[in-house]
């Protein structure tokens, strides 16, 4: 199948997921089936791996996110504002209504990742492959 004009997938998430607000971001961190919230404006995280998650309502304003790896993973009402996710890797990972100006998003991998309402754009992703990603 020829995946190219085809619409990104959405994440794949499991029908409840718990809350955790009380999550302090660090290197090496791997976070699975939740539901996260909270503030993490200037905190680093290098490698963080987020998976079948639902971020929602969270700040990583001016956040140094290294290598971040998200998969199947739902954001809603974020601000990445100012975020360093360089070299990022996105698979199956939806933004809605979510803040990003001034995020940087060089040598990202995107697979199947959308930005839908509000400020949230894609457009600034340098050198890096996009497959199935869309901006609305």
């Amino acid at each position: 199948m020829d995946r190219r004009n085809s619409r990104p997938q959405r994440p794949r998430l499991p029908p409840e997921l718990p809350a955790s607000s009380k999550i302090v971001l660090a290197d090496d961190l791997e976070l699975f089936q939740l539901t996260v919230q909270g503030d993490f404006s200037g905190q680093r995280s290098w490698r963080l791996t987020i998976e079948e998650t639902c971020i929602s309502q969270a700040s990583f304003v001016g956040a140094d996110l290294r290598r971040i790896r998200l998969a199947d993973v739902r954001i809603e009402r974020a601000d990445f504002s100012g975020a360093d996710t360089e070299e990022a890797s996105f698979s199956r990972v939806e933004f809605v209504d979510c803040r990003m100006s001034g995020a940087l998003i060089p040598q990202a991998k995107l697979h199947d990742a959308a930005a839908r309402d509000g400020p949230s754009s894609m457009s600034s992703v340098s050198n890096g492959p996009c497959h199935n990603a869309i901006a609305k």
